[in-house]
């Protein structure tokens, strides 16, 4: 009797494991093809880590499995020359799949860990006259030297943060990956110089800057923002909010954040290039909060 019992836990215990074992080693399928929108399928591989396939020139695959790590396609055949690196997890995932590349890819290289990072930058507009290409290292700065547009290859994670100054000093912008700038969005023109960057993939900071006229006109103070804590501007007419479209902005007629306050919420209203322009009346003091509020 007791072994009988033994036996079926031990047989118990064997499945759960291997089912556990099963669970856990969920297998990618890659599918490539020659031509585009999946036609002319030639080859099929289930890849393993950091491993260089030579595939063939194709130009449409499929990338089936869980959407965990990157893939880097490059158009030489030992995943060298030109790479592009494409995540799994936001955009090239099951059901997701790449249609077109409009060039040929050789070679591929799996990587379920993290996707590294391909930054371009160019001396003018629209990705004209390149200075430099780097893979940022996170919260280091880069002397890039003058550059009018960037392109920003890799996962949509973290943001960049570009300075006029040549150690990332002076007039600063900040620009998210996840909401706006990444492969296929890329920035082509800045309208003015920036000469350094930082990338910090884990979170991206604020900048508010607030005016006592309308349109912008008449600059009052700057503030990065910490949360829940109340920030005395004196009184404003118009403001600018930059950053990721995170979180809201409480904006009241009183010091101390009293009086009748009004809620602005970053992620729809209120993100880089959405600003608000005219209140129509004064503001005089504001708090960030990490939680989106109301729109007013």
């Amino acid at each position: 009797m007791i072994k009988n019992i033994c036996k079926l836990l031990l047989i118990s215990a064997v499945t759960i494991i291997s089912s556990v074992k099963s669970n856990k080693n969920q297998d990618h399928v890659f599918k490539f093809y020659s031509k585009s929108y999946y036609n002319g399928f030639f080859k099929k591989i289930s890849p393993e880590p950091k491993r260089c396939y030579e595939v063939g020139p194709f130009l449409s695959a499929q990338f089936g499995g869980p959407r965990v790590g990157a893939v880097k396609m490059c158009s030489g055949s030992d995943c060298s020359g030109k790479c592009v690196i494409r995540d799994m997890k936001t955009a090239y995932a099951p059901g997701d799949n790449i249609k077109d590349y409009g060039r040929f890819f050789s070679s591929i290289i799996y990587n379920p860990n993290k996707a590294t990072h391909k930054f371009s930058f160019y001396f003018n507009s629209y990705y004209k006259g390149l200075i430099k290409e780097i893979h940022p290292i996170s919260r280091k700065c880069y002397k890039i030297g003058p550059f009018l547009s960037a392109q920003f290859g890799g996962p949509r994670v973290g943001a960049v943060k570009m300075c006029s100054g040549s150690d990332c000093s002076g007039e600063c912008v900040i620009r998210d990956m996840k909401t706006a700038y990444a492969p296929g969005d890329n920035i082509k023109d800045y309208g003015r110089f920036f000469s350094s960057i930082i990338y910090n993939p884990n979170k991206a900071s604020h900048k508010f800057s607030f005016y006592s006229s309308s349109y912008y006109k008449g600059h009052i103070k700057s503030v990065d923002p910490k949360l829940n804590r109340c920030y005395n501007i004196g009184p404003f007419s118009s403001a600018k909010f930059d950053g990721p479209k995170i979180g809201s902005v409480e904006m009241c007629s009183e010091l101390d954040c009293g009086g009748i306050c009004a809620t602005r919420d970053m992620k729809t209203g209120n993100a880089p290039g959405d600003n608000n322009k005219d209140y129509g009346f004064l503001f005089k003091s504001i708090m960030y909060r990490k939680e989106s509020g109301c729109t007013i």
